[in-house]
């Protein structure tokens, strides 16, 4: 009889302790999943909010640019069209990084840079993306803001049809009735959280693999005992 009640207590403790290990798998798989979630929200957080504040010190640098050849038209160094013609010239070959460049438009949508191609001294205030959404409008509207703004779009990249999308930081220089924006293709932000997704997946994965081995030998373990 005694032997009954023994076997009884080691079949007891035998599956609690299989009902505990496999608690503390699933509990440690929940908790590796949730902190694996917080930690890609964080990593794109910082990717756009990097980015954000990248393209709007470069329109800031246009905008001292644009201010600094003002104040020489006030002092009678130059008329008014010789500083917003060479405020133009300066914009147009300005660049950073591998392909950012500005562009400028006056208030009512026409165009005074772009890359120095046909659409300067167009007017292209309707321009649409592949959506359909008045891009170039929004852009000259958030530009106006007190401290400008950003918009977002899709546009092909250069050579391709498809989509991709875009975001942009525009501020108006008042002085001169411009709109300064700059702005690239941030596709580049989803790959980069993709990429961190697949390696904390594996992770993840290595992990679980590990504690479920453990618990398997201490079941082994168990019930051997």
């Amino acid at each position: 009889m005694n032997n009954v009640k023994v076997q009884t207590k080691l079949i007891i403790v035998m599956l609690t302790t299989i009902v505990a290990l496999v608690l503390c798998a699933i509990i440690s798989s929940e908790s590796m999943k949730q902190l694996q979630s917080k930690a890609l929200e964080t990593l794109e957080a910082d990717e756009r909010a990097s980015y954000d504040e990248q393209i709007k010190q470069q329109v800031d640098n246009v905008i001292s640019l644009c201010q600094t050849i003002y104040d020489q038209y006030q002092a009678g160094v130059y008329t008014e069209e010789e500083a917003k013609k060479l405020a133009a010239d300066e914009i147009r070959q300005l660049r950073y990084g591998d392909a950012g460049y500005f562009w400028v438009d006056q208030y009512d949508g026409t165009n005074v840079v772009l890359l120095g191609n046909d659409t300067e001294g167009t007017n292209r205030m309707e321009t649409k993306d592949a959506n359909g959404y008045q891009m170039v409008k929004e852009i000259i509207r958030v530009g106006q803001e007190a401290d400008g703004g950003y918009t977002d779009y899709v546009f092909p990249k250069e050579g391709e049809t498809e989509p991709s999308p875009k975001r942009s930081y525009s501020r108006a220089f008042e002085r001169f009735g411009w709109v300064v924006g700059t702005g690239n293709y941030i596709d580049y932000i989803d790959e980069t959280v993709e990429k961190e997704t697949q390696a904390m997946r594996e992770n993840v994965k290595t992990a679980l693999i590990a504690i479920i081995g453990t618990g398997s030998l201490l079941i082994v373990i168990v019930m051997a005992v």
